[in-house]
């Protein structure tokens, strides 16, 4: 490899490196300054790939099981069975409350059986609970397929400085500080945050703006999804534009909000929203080489 990240030893002695070729490993006894024996996780996943010899590992932790959990800078935290055998699970921003994908270090801390995940936008736990088949491990809801990313075993550590922006509404201050948003009740002053655990779709909010005509708050985030927040606290998804990310872009660079309407500016023109209905409404294009206009602001 030609980037060595991290460094780990295992209870058996063996050395763990995360690098840009993925997990090497060092058995015990090997003098590393002079042998070549190393080896690989050899598992591979549906799509035929194996994700251990190819992707950036930035971090490498080991669990009272002997469970290996590897971070990556793209895609999120894989989880390893002890034997080297199976992928237990693979977290991502979309099945976890990890607020980016990009991780940068783990720690797991035996009393309380948490897997300490940092990422480049916030820290998360992910809490070891009882299955329901009975036995212990990573909780998970027994549907057709397993939900690995239950929200009941997350908790979220954002980290709510550097506010960007403040919007009001008649009852609450909302504000959006380095991807984290939180709000402010005006009778109170009781503090609330705004993430997964309590309905939002997203984790990397870029941008919000309150609608006075419909009463909700417009939370975009990075990767094209759109919140719209009511002040009781329910949240309506909008996903089009996400689902849309293998297409086209969906960079939103600012937004607009009259009239229960909210006015996206993107990288290909304007995208016009119903706040009321939570539909997308209009796509407006600025003129036949729209593909090229990127619109920064409304």
């Amino acid at each position: 490899p030609t980037y060595v990240y991290t460094v780990k030893q295992d209870a058996n002695n063996n050395i763990w490196m995360g690098t840009s070729s993925g997990v090497v490993i060092i058995p015990a006894g090997i003098d590393y300054f002079t042998s070549d024996r190393c080896k690989q996780i050899d598992i591979v996943e549906d799509n035929g790939e194996n994700p251990f010899t190819s992707l950036d590992v930035q971090a490498i932790e080991f669990d009272d099981k002997g469970q290996i959990w590897i971070g990556t800078n793209t895609v999120g935290v894989y989880v390893v069975s002890a034997d080297l055998q199976t992928i237990v699970a693979h977290y991502t921003t979309d099945n976890s409350l990890m607020p980016s994908n990009y991780i940068m270090s783990l720690a797991f801390e035996p009393s309380s059986k948490k897997m300490y995940i940092g990422t480049d936008a916030g820290i998360a736990a992910c809490i070891e609970t009882t299955s329901s088949s009975g036995g212990s491990g990573i909780e998970v809801i027994e549907t057709e397929e397993p939900e690995y990313g239950d929200m009941q075993q997350w908790k979220l550590h954002y980290s709510y400085s550097n506010t960007k922006k403040v919007v009001q509404s008649p009852q609450k201050t909302y504000a959006l500080a380095d991807g984290a948003l939180f709000s402010v009740d005006k009778t109170d002053e009781t503090i609330t945050t705004w993430d997964k655990s309590n309905g939002l779709n997203g984790s990397a909010i870029v941008h919000i703006a309150y609608d006075n005509r419909t009463n909700r708050l417009v939370i975009c985030d990075s990767d094209g999804k759109i919140d719209l927040l009511d002040e009781d606290g329910t949240v309506t998804a909008m996903l089009e534009l996400y689902h849309k990310a293998s297409t086209l872009s969906v960079t939103i660079n600012s937004v607009y909000t009259q009239n229960g309407r909210a006015y996206l500016a993107m990288t290909f023109g304007v995208v016009v929203i119903d706040s009321n209905k939570a539909e997308l409404e209009d796509t407006n294009s600025i003129d036949e080489e729209a593909a090229n206009v990127n619109v920064q602001s409304i």
